[in-house]
C-alpha cells in the first residue's frame, strides 16, 4: 500500500472541507449583517407607519371638528339653512360659534395626539 496518496488525497479532502467551511463562515457572516439591516429597515417602517397612523387621527379629528362646525352654521344641509339665514349672523353669533370652533379643535388635537404609540414620546418604541 502506498500511504503517502492516501495521506495526500485525505489532505485534499481536508482542504476541501476547510475550503467550504470557510466560505459556509463568509456567508453566514453576510447574512449576519443582512439580517441586522432587515431589523433596522423594520424597525424604521414601523415608526413610519406609527407616524402615519397618528397623523391620519389628527386629520380624521381636523375632519370630524370641519363637519361640527359646519353643521353649526347650517352648512351641512346643501347650504339649505345657509341660504334660508342668507349667511347674516350677528356678531355675537360668529365670535360664538369660533370659540366653539377652536375649542372643538383644541380638544380633537389633544385627543389625537395623547393616544398611545406615538414616537418620540416614549410610546411603542420606548425610546423619548
Amino acid at each position: 500500500m502506498d500511504y503517502g496518496f492516501q495521506d495526500f488525497t485525505y489532505g485534499l479532502w481536508t482542504m476541501d472541507a476547510e475550503n467550504v467551511l470557510e466560505a459556509m463562515k463568509v456567508e453566514l457572516e453576510g447574512m449576519r449583517y443582512e439580517n441586522i439591516y432587515m431589523e433596522e429597515r423594520l424597525i424604521a417602517l414601523e415608526k413610519a407607519l406609527e407616524e402615519h397612523k397618528r397623523l391620519l387621527a389628527e386629520y380624521k379629528a381636523i375632519v370630524e371638528l370641519t363637519d361640527h362646525l359646519l353643521s353649526d352654521i347650517g352648512i351641512d344641509a346643501g347650504f339649505d339653512n345657509l341660504n334660508e339665514n342668507n349667511g347674516n349672523f350677528d356678531e355675537e353669533t360668529i365670535e360664538s360659534l369660533i370659540e366653539e370652533a377652536v375649542r372643538d379643535f383644541t380638544e380633537a388635537l389633544d385627543k389625537a395626539q395623547s393616544r398611545p404609540g406615538r414616537p418620540g414620546d416614549g410610546g411603542a418604541d420606548g425610546q423619548a
